[in-house]
């Protein structure tokens, strides 16, 4: 890695441009939690860059409980601000049930809880936005992104009468409440 100090001490970590200060570093095979309330994830290789309050990854790797994923870039801006927060964005192609299982160990659960009875089988691709708070006086998470299917068996549980459907196809958009747009096409 390297590191880059520049500039008058008393000024550090040079909010009003009078210094630099910056880190570069690749990281592998780390853990890393989002806080207590998220699920460990590890195994984490990444190019890690920090320019004076702001922190970038670019992460080519990472498992999530048991997806691995690759191409994920998040931010922390204003480090020491107080009112920091976690910005993740990436792409996910995944067995469908390993997605959910990752989202129902994370603090999405309470809100994805209509969910629970989708059942999906086979890959499916999945974009994520998320904004997580790092300080105290907020939990609230923000989740947006899709979710495709491409010629996916998938079970829907309602009550006690589950209903299968094949070749399902399509796109559905949610954030963190739920589905919010889209349409799906298969099979009964």
């Amino acid at each position: 890695g390297q590191i880059r100090i520049m500039g008058p001490t008393a000024s550090f970590p040079y909010d009003n441009q009078e210094g630099e200060f910056s880190v570069f570093a690749h990281l592998s095979g780390t853990d890393l939690y989002i806080n207590r309330e998220w699920p460990l994830n590890s195994d984490i290789n990444a190019d890690i860059r920090v320019t004076n309050r702001n922190l970038t990854a670019e992460i080519d790797h990472a498992r999530l409980l048991k997806t691995e994923v690759h191409q994920i870039n998040l931010l922390v801006p204003n480090i020491g601000s107080g009112k920091e927060v976690f910005l993740l964005h990436g792409v996910v192609s995944a067995p469908g049930e390993q997605i959910k299982s990752y989202i129902f160990a994370s603090p999405l659960r309470k809100r994805m809880a209509r969910w629970s009875g989708l059942n999906i089988s086979d890959e499916v691709r999945l974009e994520l936005n998320l904004e997580v708070p790092l300080y105290p006086e907020s939990d609230h998470v923000f989740a947006r992104g899709y979710l495709d299917f491409d010629n996916n068996p998938i079970s829907i549980a309602f009550a006690d009468n589950p209903a299968e459907f094949s070749g399902v196809s399509g796109r559905l958009y949610y954030n963190e409440y739920g589905l919010v747009n889209g349409g799906l096409e298969g099979t009964l």
